[in-house]
């Protein structure tokens, strides 16, 4: 009964972990998504006007 009881604990708090880490990653793409892209295009873009300006021969 007792080491039943342990498993159970034990699976129970190894799901919450799993759907714990799920969820972050989940923010965590998110978060790539919405931050990462706009900078880099933003970033990208700014690259592109800068060498543009100084080599219009390009």
């Amino acid at each position: 009964m007792g080491v039943h009881l342990a498993s159970t604990l034990i699976d129970e708090s190894l799901g919450m972990n799993f759907q714990l880490d799920l969820s972050r990653y989940a923010n965590l793409s998110l978060f790539f998504t919405w931050f990462c892209i706009p900078a880099f295009s933003l970033l990208h873009s700014g690259v592109v006007a800068l060498l543009e300006f100084n080599f219009p021969s390009l």
